[in-house]
């Protein structure tokens, strides 16, 4: 969650940046940025997914393999 709300910060300033020397640039990586937190965020449900499907639960304290 924390790491969405940091690239979100980013993207915000990127925006603000470009809008405010009229360049583009920074608006169109701000489509880059996206695309990879839609990735991330992909990758991360798909893990959990996994995770339910082999243990049958998503709680932390229930999976004593992970520790290492």
């Amino acid at each position: 969650m924390s790491l969405e709300l940091m690239f979100l910060s980013v993207n915000f300033n990127l925006i603000t940046l470009g809008n405010y020397l009229g360049d583009l640039t920074g608006q169109v990586f701000v489509f880059f940025v996206l695309t990879v937190v839609a990735a991330e965020s992909a990758i991360g449900l798909a893990l959990l997914i996994v995770l339910f499907r082999n243990k049958k639960t998503i709680d932390v304290d229930d999976l004593s393999e992970l520790k290492g």
